[in-house]
């Protein structure tokens, strides 16, 4: 764990912490749920060694179970297919697994989950596998948000998986980009309400598709740590309910879309470490047209925004567009020393803003814990 007592006081991190779980913790928290019979667990984690079955999986399975959160963990030796059981009640779904072959597939249970509202699954093997039988969420109508980790995602767009109420979904390490180039569905009829998508170490995908920017509810666009992106769509102006744009650690990405500036409602705006990146838009400055502008982190308690931009780490270029100078609102750049001397020169113009140097030492973990944090 560790403390930033040196954190910018405008970043709110007075008590910004890291805690890694002991495994023992866990198994005393699973200890302490298990001490109640199975039909009046609220929170129930099944740990399946080879192919064996706790006990109580066959004597329940024409009984309900209670419980609301289920988290169950396969070993790499588990190779049959699943049981039939009742989870009528469950709203949070984990599965974490190992395997040895390519694929691991939804336990058809899924489909009369019907309150299922979140559903993680992470594989914790050395390779990727494809997660197939993803047809059992359409009985899932309340589902709101999928986090994938370490999972090639090419079956997803085989069919017409339509999931109205999804609003969040994540994806980290993994495969994408053959399924987003190949895919004949679009996404906006797929998850026409999305709000949030995060790709996180997806290191296979080169340019985002332009169909995402038919997402016309999206607030949060997250991409961090893909460092063979190379391109944001031109089409990414289409995003007209955009808040939150993070390009992290895009070491490939060499600009942004000129029509960015378009984005009237866009709060966050982070592009550090994108290392390739020799240049702004021009018209940068367009963000300050309206209210809601560029780089929100907090808002005060009498709801005013105070804008912030997060940039730096050895970036490509050594002036800033003109036009910055309409950036009337901006308040905050937060930034290494070198992009620190592109901003001194017009804090003349801009007299509200307030220039935080990132000083080596911190980790850049801090910036997600930043995202996370305020937002």
């Amino acid at each position: 764990m560790f403390y930033r007592k040196d954190a910018p006081a405008c970043l709110g991190l007075y008590n910004v912490h890291y805690i890694t779980q002991h495994d023992l913790l866990r198994e005393l928290a699973i200890h302490r749920c298990d001490e109640k019979p199975v039909e009046e667990r609220r929170r129930l984690y099944v740990n399946i060694k080879g192919n064996d079955f706790p006990k109580w999986w066959f004597d329940q399975r024409l009984q309900p179970v209670q419980a609301r959160l289920l988290s169950i963990f396969t070993e790499e030796t588990f190779s049959i297919d699943w049981y039939d059981m009742q989870f009528p009640y469950a709203e949070v779904l984990v599965l974490n697994f190992q395997t040895t072959v390519c694929t691991y597939k939804l336990p058809q249970f899924m489909e009369k989950m019907s309150q299922l509202k979140a559903l993680i699954v992470t594989n914790n093997g050395f390779s990727l596998a494809e997660l197939s039988n993803f047809s059992v969420l359409c009985s899932s109508p309340n589902l709101n948000r999928i986090n994938l980790e370490r999972i090639s995602i090419a079956s997803i767009f085989t069919g017409n998986l339509q999931l109205t109420n999804l609003r969040k979904i994540s994806l980290i390490m993994c495969e994408v980009g053959k399924a987003f180039s190949n895919s004949v569905v679009k996404m906006s009829s797929m998850w026409p309400n999305l709000v949030e998508m995060s790709l996180e170490y997806c290191n296979d995908l080169v340019i985002l598709p332009a169909d995402i920017c038919d997402l016309v509810h999206l607030k949060k666009l997250s991409i961090c740590y893909c460092q063979e992106l190379i391109a944001l769509p031109e089409e990414v102006g289409k995003l007209e309910n955009l808040e939150i744009l993070r390009v992290q650690s895009c070491t490939k990405l060499t600009e942004l879309p000129e029509s960015i500036v378009k984005l009237q409602r866009l709060c966050f705006l982070d592009v550090y470490d994108c290392v390739d990146m020799d240049s702004m838009p021009m018209e940068i400055g367009q963000l300050s047209v309206s209210p809601a502008n560029i780089a929100v982190f907090i808002n005060n308690n009498s709801g005013k925004y105070k804008l912030s931009i997060c940039m730096g780490s050895r970036l490509g270029f050594d002036e800033l567009p003109r036009s910055v100078i309409n950036l009337v609102k901006l308040e905050h750049v937060i930034c290494d020393e070198e992009t620190a001397l592109l901003w001194e020169q017009y804090k003349g113009c801009l007299r509200n803003l307030r220039i935080n140097v990132l000083k080596e030492d911190i980790n850049l973990n801090l910036i997600c814990c930043i995202n996370h944090h305020l937002i």
